[in-house]
C-alpha cells in the first residue's frame, strides 16, 4: 500500500490511487496517536487526500506534539505542513480559525535553512489577508514574494505560485 502510494506521490498523481488504498492510508495516518518525524512527513505528503476538517484536526495534533522543537528539519516540516494547510484553506475559501496555525508558524524563528519555508508562509498569509480584508498591499506583497522566489532560481515554483495567485485572486 505505502509503495503504491509513494509511487503515485512521486509521479504527482495521487488521484490515480484507487479508493481502497486511499482509505487505508487515510485511516492509518488518522489513527496515529503519537507522531514522529517520519509519520508526520508521511501525513504532510498525503494531506491532499483528506478533507479540510480532518487536515485542520491532524495538523493541530502534530503542532501541539512538536511545539517548541529546535530541530531544524522538524521545523521545516512543520512550516511546510502549515503552508500546505493554508493553501488548502484558500482553495476552499475558508479563512476562519487559522490563527492557531499562523501563530505556531510565526513562533519558529527564521534561519537560513528555513527562509524558503517562511517566504512561502508569508505569501499564503498575505493571500489570506488579501481575501479577508481586500488589502491591495497584501496582494502586492504576494507578487514581490513570487519575484523573489524566481530571482533565487526557483522559477518553476514561482510560476506555480503565480498561477495559484491568479486562480484565487
Amino acid at each position: 500500500m505505502f509503495i503504491t502510494a509513494y509511487i503515485a506521490l512521486l509521479n504527482d498523481d495521487l488521484k490515480s490511487l484507487d479508493e481502497q488504498i486511499k482509505s487505508k492510508l487515510k485511516n492509518k495516518i488518522f489513527s496515529i496517536v503519537n507522531f514522529n518525524e517520519t509519520n508526520a512527513e508521511l501525513y504532510s505528503n498525503f494531506m491532499e487526500l483528506y478533507d479540510l476538517d480532518s487536515n485542520l484536526l491532524i495538523t493541530k495534533r502534530i503542532l501541539q506534539q512538536f511545539k517548541g522543537t529546535n530541530d531544524v528539519e522538524l521545523q521545516s516540516l512543520i512550516l511546510a505542513m502549515i503552508s500546505n494547510l493554508l493553501f488548502i484553506c484558500v482553495e476552499n475559501k475558508r479563512y476562519d480559525g487559522l490563527e492557531f496555525f499562523i501563530k505556531n508558524a510565526n513562533e519558529i524563528i527564521v534561519t537560513p535553512e528555513l527562509f524558503f519555508y517562511k517566504n512561502v508562509l508569508v505569501f499564503v498569509e498575505d493571500l489570506i489577508d488579501y481575501h479577508v480584508r481586500h488589502d491591495k498591499a497584501s496582494l502586492e506583497k504576494c507578487k514581490l514574494i513570487i519575484e523573489n522566489i524566481k530571482l533565487t532560481g526557483m522559477t518553476s515554483y514561482g510560476n506555480e505560485l503565480s498561477k495559484f495567485l491568479k486562480i484565487t485572486e
